[in-house]
């Protein structure tokens, strides 16, 4: 792998990946860190990767699991609500303040039917609109229309349980 082509993925998604950190850790010190943290494990794995996926979904990837460790060391626990800030959108996120809510979006998005499950996960793990679509065999609009509509329905569903103000 050369520097160059490792420096030339560093300009491309270091600051989308600073400020996915950001929203995740409301601290600059954190995002920065978890950034780099990120960007050595891709220098890493760099020579291991074998073009599967697009070079943002792999370093989202790799972007997640740093994300997780950090919570653990912080935390010593993973739990669904920190699972849920990496997918849903600082509206609703305000409002998830415990477990209780966060076993709601889980069990309500498990009832939905199949396909926008995959859309949410695969969204949620970082693949794009047009890699989603590639693997459900569905066009790219489908896909953020799969997404939007979801979520807007899982909003829907817990003002209407009160978890959350509308």
């Amino acid at each position: 792998m050369a520097v160059h082509e490792a420096e030339k993925i560093y300009i491309e998604y270091s600051t989308e990946l600073y400020r996915y950190f950001l929203s995740l850790t409301h601290s600059s010190t954190d995002a920065e860190d978890l950034l780099s943290e990120t960007f050595i494990r891709a220098l890493k794995k760099l020579p291991s990767f074998r073009g599967d996926s697009s070079v943002r979904t792999w370093l989202y990837s790799i972007a997640r699991n740093v994300w997780f460790e950090f919570i653990r060391k912080s935390r010593d626990a993973l739990n669904l609500d920190d699972m849920l800030e990496v997918y849903i959108d600082d509206s609703i996120l305000d409002a998830v303040s415990n477990s209780m809510l966060a076993e709601r979006v889980r069990l309500h998005l498990m009832n939905m039917d199949e396909r926008a499950q995959k859309v949410v996960l695969m969204r949620s793990e970082g693949y794009s609109y047009d890699e989603i679509s590639g693997k459900l065999q569905i066009t790219s609009n489908s896909a953020r229309v799969i997404e939007h509509r979801t979520k807007k329905k899982l909003k829907e569903l817990l003002i209407r349980e009160g978890f959350i103000d509308g």
